[in-house]
């Protein structure tokens, strides 16, 4: 299987991993989710779902998103740094399938994208879903780099589905127009092509070439909802990659101004070694 999902990336620009992801690893997931989320609804004294599943999930991420939108987006910027997250990003069956791409060695320069869409989480002014755009730009390093992209929950027509390009990472770098998120490719560099919904389950795992033209679905189903995460795989023995100097186009900031002036204390300190 290997084999052939090779030969279908290298010509399609994308391939899906069926189950690739086993289901201990995705509930695994989805209860470091839920810990988040719950952490918070606790702390504003809010009844929190007993069960753990995507519909309790989405149920007490609406509840943060309508009584504290700070918590809210705190939460799902951790969700993106959990462990279980990293372990589904080491996976053998992803590795290996990378590795058979030519992806000697890999490295990682950013943290994964947590990925959560519904009309009922919207964001005023937010991210919600971009136009066509390749992944490239976002990254400028080796030309043979993949994306994963993993969905958490069922993606099925008219929820927020991945449209893809098929073979259209053979068009190489296409012109684009810088905006505030991506390089958006303008319709004529596509419209003699067509784009298909990638419909998957939990489990699965998308790869797809960082030049394959990609967007969101526009669902009309008010109730959608999607969670998903996306990391890229860059190869550090890419040869133009190599010849660029380990190009790194996104930019590292720490802010040192202490986010509490009352913590830590003393007491809490010495607590943790007791």
């Amino acid at each position: 299987m290997t084999e052939n999902n090779r030969k279908f990336y290298l010509e399609n620009g994308y391939v899906i991993l069926k189950s690739a992801l086993s289901e201990t690893e995705i509930k695994t997931i989805h209860s470091d989710i839920h810990t988040i989320i719950k952490q918070q609804l606790q702390t504003l004294g809010l009844k929190v779902e007993s069960e753990t599943n995507a519909s309790t999930i989405f149920s007490d991420m609406r509840k943060l998103h309508s009584a504290d939108l700070n918590k809210y987006l705190a939460s799902l910027k951790l969700c993106a740094k959990t462990i279980s997250i990293f372990q589904g990003l080491m996976n053998p069956n992803v590795l290996n399938f990378t590795k058979s791409l030519g992806i000697t060695l890999p490295v990682f320069q950013t943290q994964p994208v947590f990925h959560v869409m519904a009309e009922k989480l919207r964001i005023q002014d937010g991210y919600f879903g971009v136009g066509a755009h390749q992944d490239w730009p976002a990254l400028q390093s080796g030309l043979d780099t993949v994306t994963t992209w993993v969905p958490l929950v069922p993606v099925k027509a008219n929820s927020y589905t991945l449209e893809i390009i098929p073979k259209s990472h053979l068009l190489g770098f296409c012109e684009s127009n810088e905006t505030q998120n991506i390089h958006e490719i303008p319709a004529e560099v596509y419209k003699h092509l067509d784009f298909i919904k990638i419909q998957m389950d939990p489990g699965d795992v998308l790869v797809f070439s960082v030049f394959l033209i990609h967007k969101s679905e526009t669902p009309s189903n008010s109730d959608a909802f999607r969670m998903a995460y996306s990391m890229r795989y860059e190869n550090a023995s890419d040869l133009t990659f190599i010849s660029r100097n380990y190009p790194f186009s996104q930019k590292r900031v720490v802010d040192r101004a202490l986010a509490a002036e009352d913590i830590p204390k003393i007491k809490d300190v010495q607590k943790r070694f007791q």
